[in-house]
């Protein structure tokens, strides 16, 4: 039986649309990442790090010593921002060069969520966080110190033994036709755990 697994638009140059064939003990993997979000009918991960203090340090190779395919996070629905309410304030990957706003990873603008009196882009050193109520902020990075960066990237689907990391796991529905996706140590037909 053919499953047909969620596919988006690549987020990265180098990233592989998830889709395909799967057999019903494949996985959403997210190791080393924090969080896993489903949006837009693709799941993601993401994770945050301490960064340096100066603007024009911070880049996606950061994101990248986690894993080659990771960007600064972009955020694309509300789904997304609240998944990483829990890490915490954290940069992310809207900048505004040249009179626009445009995210580090190429995808579109296409959802913000201001804070009120914001965007306020009153320094050349201002960056865009998710602050502390959830909502995107322009901060300045002069002066600060133990600054965190999102990191996001498009889950890696990979067959359960070979798994650290299990968020998702996919298996057949009761009429063996669609997939459902199930959360936690729900048994997988025919395959060992995953360790979460």
């Amino acid at each position: 039986m053919r499953l047909l697994l969620i596919t988006s638009v690549l987020l990265l140059g180098s990233n592989v649309a998830l889709g395909g064939k799967a057999s019903p003990n494949s996985t959403v993997c997210c190791p080393p990442f924090d969080k896993r979000v489903e949006s837009n009918g693709t799941v993601f991960c993401f994770a945050n790090l301490t960064i340096p203090n100066d603007r024009a340090t911070i880049g996606n190779y950061l994101c990248r010593k986690l894993n080659p395919h990771a960007n600064l996070a972009s955020f694309h629905s509300i789904a997304e921002l609240r998944a990483t309410g829990s890490l915490g304030p954290a940069i992310t990957g809207l900048v505004y060069e040249f009179d626009e706003f445009t995210w580090r990873d190429g995808t579109p603008v296409d959802f913000t969520y201001w804070y009120s009196n914001q965007p306020s882009m009153n320094s050349s050193e201002a960056v865009v966080e998710v602050n502390d109520y959830g909502y995107f902020s322009t901060v300045t990075m002069q002066g600060l110190t133990n600054r965190k960066a999102f990191c996001k990237m498009e889950a890696e689907y990979t067959e359960c033994p070979d798994c650290e990391s299990c968020a998702l796991r996919i298996r057949r529905g009761r009429t063996g036709s669609v997939p459902s996706l199930v959360t936690g140590r729900d048994p997988v037909p025919r395959t060992r755990h995953c360790q979460l």
